[in-house]
């Protein structure tokens, strides 16, 4: 989360029993919408079809037939980067899930207040950062997710600058 937007990034680590896997199809938040994919992406196209909630259709450059790791990248439209962040819906359709992890960073620039309605199983980040594969930014914190959608949201406001003076 940072000042003026809020990007998901999701990683989805598949392990396909038989067959070959050509789409994965996706389940989500209609404020979600999916940013460009990066060239050494596996997605070579996607499909959207609106709703509450929406279908995203991700079709592969290859099929995949073992395991593989498609990441993806979203822009929660409506959020401004500020204010109450309720975690938006985004979930792989027609597949078991395994395991769901989330990780929160925040800017700097933000304070912020975890709002949890429920318990949840704590990962410790420097697992989750060693399973996700680093990145830029260092998780603030993470945690496992329940099967269904969780009671969690995250509250952020600019954060307050003192006054300072020369003398």
């Amino acid at each position: 989360v940072r000042p003026g937007a809020a990007v998901i990034e999701a990683k989805f680590a598949v392990d396909v029993q038989f067959g070959d896997l050509s789409t994965l199809e996706l389940v989500t938040d209609p404020r979600l919408r999916l940013l460009l994919p990066s060239q050494d992406s596996l997605i070579e196209a996607t499909e959207v079809t609106p709703g509450t909630p929406q279908t995203v259709l991700l079709k592969l450059k290859r099929p995949i037939s073992r395991s593989a790791t498609i990441t993806t990248r979203w822009l929660l439209r409506g959020y401004a980067g500020v204010g109450n962040l309720r975690l938006p819906q985004l979930a792989v359709k027609s597949h078991q899930t395994s395991r769901r992890v989330l990780a929160v960073s925040v800017d700097p620039a933000l304070t912020y207040v975890e709002n949890r309605q429920e318990p949840h199983t704590a990962v410790a980040v420097p697992d989750f950062s060693q399973t996700w594969g680093g990145g830029t930014t260092k998780p603030m914190f993470a945690f496992e997710l329940p099967a269904r959608e969780p009671m969690w949201s995250l509250t952020t406001q600019p954060r307050t600058k003192l006054p300072s003076a020369d003398q």
